[in-house]
């Protein structure tokens, strides 16, 4: 049976390490009129706010008569 060596924290702090640049994650959020035929698309920097634009529409689209659905692109 092959047992492992410990590493020492030298040996660590002397391994290299890449740092990865932040990721900017943009969502764009798509919005359709289907009785005029209109659609417009917004690009929102977090999920979240992908997530409350497309409820606001859904609410939108409940309440009053108006024919109008949103989805979210990656």
């Amino acid at each position: 049976m092959t047992t492992k060596r410990k590493i020492g924290v030298e040996e660590i702090e002397a391994q290299a390490a890449l740092e990865l640049p932040a990721r900017e994650l943009m969502v764009t959020v798509a919005i359709f009129d289907l009785a005029n035929g209109n659609s417009t698309t917004i690009a929102v920097p977090t999920l979240s706010q992908a997530f409350l634009i497309t409820s606001a529409v859904t609410q939108l689209n409940t309440i009053t008569s108006v024919d109008v659905f949103a989805t979210s692109v990656f």
